[in-house]
């Protein structure tokens, strides 16, 4: 199925005189959060598998009510980080907080030791910066509400839902394709070879499914899934193009973004934009940014925009690898 639908552009020019000298410090700490996100997601993961477990266990004793009960536990944290109080959930509950307290001490070292090499190099407005990121990452709860399973949230036309699979389970079913798109947006586990795998993709019903393998042990993937105009409740009040841009303003303004999202090992170069329509990169470019109202042609799971009357490019959302197509000029 094909559709047209308004979408924006995102447009991103790159200002570069001449390659400037890598950026040792903010290189390793860039590395250090990227295995910070990697513990916190494996931790999350572990103690879902430790609720699973101990649901198991309780079930074989034919305890109807335990197994009630570690089940609410369970939808509770998946729902919005709420922990466990449960005796049969102790000692997976103090393993997780183990876990993530550990996790968090690495990275406070590593924002200490930045922010400390920059000063003794007299880097000033970088020693600044990371001790600003270091000052809003303190201001977080120790325990955030679980990144699977949240509820959706509304936005302006679409909204989106996070769904999760975890490994010895059936494929996740998702939104149908004639609602919207689905992507993958984490994994978590081992992987050691090629029998370890995760994806999303569109199946015989119609559906969207989230999937995976693996041979290795532990294995957590995510996806969002974003319909397009849902139906609501209540009617979602028409905004102008200028409204929904602004909206997109905010969302990208005020965060590091990074080009390798599915790769962390190459997360070497954030960039930031900012509200004057200027891109900052942590090496030193700087360049600019605009978001454009423009038409999206969804075909068979891919984004494609117009480049000329005979080429389209754009994206496979299940992966976000590079498609196009290019027409026969021939008649």
């Amino acid at each position: 199925m094909t559709r047209y639908l308004l979408a924006f552009l995102l447009l991103v020019a790159s200002a570069v005189a001449q390659e400037p000298e890598k950026d040792l410090v903010r290189d390793g700490f860039e590395k250090s959060k990227a295995v910070y996100d990697e513990a916190i997601m494996k931790a999350k993961a572990d103690f879902l598998a430790a609720f699973d477990s101990k649901i198991q266990e309780t079930a074989a004793t034919g305890n109807l009510q335990g197994v009630k009960n570690l089940q609410a536990e369970k939808k509770d944290y998946e729902k919005d980080g709420k922990l466990p109080t449960s005796q049969a959930m102790k000692k997976g509950t103090a393993d997780f907080q183990a876990a993530v307290d550990k996790a968090r001490k690495r990275i406070t070292d590593a924002y200490e030791t930045a922010v400390s090499q920059y000063t003794k190099a007299l880097q000033i407005e970088k020693a600044d910066a990371i001790n600003s990121e270091y000052d809003t990452f303190k201001k977080q709860p120790t325990q955030k509400p679980s990144a699977v399973a949240m509820p959706a949230k509304q936005g302006v036309g679409f909204e989106c839902k996070t769904y999760t699979w975890e490994a010895g389970k059936p494929p996740t079913k998702m939104i149908h394709k004639d609602e919207g798109f689905c992507y993958l947006s984490g994994v978590a586990g081992s992987f050691a070879g090629m029998a370890e795998w995760g994806k999303v993709e569109v199946q015989d019903d119609g559906y969207w499914y989230l999937k995976g393998g693996t041979q290795q042990g532990p294995l957590v993937l995510t996806a969002i899934a974003v319909r397009i105009n849902p139906a609501n409740d209540k009617p979602v009040p028409n905004k102008s193009a200028a409204d929904e841009a602004d909206k997109l303003k905010q969302v990208l303004t005020g965060k590091r973004w990074f080009l390798h999202w599915e790769d962390p090992g190459r997360r070497d170069t954030p960039l930031t934009f900012l509200q004057n329509g200027s891109v900052t990169f942590s090496d030193g470019r700087t360049g600019g940014w605009s978001i454009k109202p423009i038409l999206v042609v969804e075909h068979s799971g891919s984004y494609l925009v117009k480049m000329d009357d005979n080429t389209f490019r754009g994206f496979f959302t299940p992966t976000g690898r590079q498609v196009g197509m290019v027409a026969d000029q021939t008649k």
